[in-house]
């Protein structure tokens, strides 16, 4: 976002990720709006009209919102640069069980046709990723890049124990 000249649309699973990132956005020069369901017509029409006098900005939402009504529509009309899917295991862990809008999200990626399109995740298994492919990617060439979930700041320790309320007591 911030290299690129254009809109970022951020997809995330929970309204709760959303509102998060949306308050850490607030303190930063990026702009950024929220596309959730509950807003009114009006509420949506003034955001479209502010995205229309600015040249970047984000753009955070969830996979139902963005693919209902005229969403994807208004958006069109805007330079989409970036489309991020934050969260990415849960396109197959809930788009093939209970949110069905996961599964639909490469139609979104095609009508916006977006510069770069990433995926996030701590979680996906190498199924999951094939899967993802044909869920986001449409089956194109993508680069999977993968770290270590080892890092500095987490601490893995096991405790032996015979009472794990008793165990869970003593570590708290």
């Amino acid at each position: 976002s911030y290299v690129l000249q254009g809109k970022t649309v951020i997809v995330y699973p929970l309204l709760s990720l959303i509102n998060d990132q949306k308050k850490r956005f607030d303190s930063s020069p990026i702009k950024a709006f929220t596309l959730i369901g509950g807003q009114t017509k009006q509420q949506r029409k003034d955001i479209f009209e502010q995205l229309d006098a600015i040249e970047s900005a984000v753009i955070l939402t969830n996979p139902e919102t963005l693919l209902s009504g005229n969403t994807l529509d208004e958006l069109k009309k805007h330079r989409i640069s970036l489309f991020v899917l934050d969260e990415a295991h849960t396109v197959i862990e809930w788009g093939e069980t209970f949110r069905e809008a996961f599964l639909k999200l490469s139609e979104a990626v095609k009508k916006l046709a977006p510069y770069k399109v990433l995926s996030f995740t701590a979680t996906l298994s190498p199924e999951g990723a094939e899967k993802l492919k044909t869920y986001i990617y449409s089956n194109r060439a993508v680069s999977v890049i993968r770290f270590s979930s080892n890092r500095k700041n987490i601490t893995y320790k096991a405790c032996p124990s015979l009472s794990k309320k008793k165990t869970i007591m003593d570590i708290l």
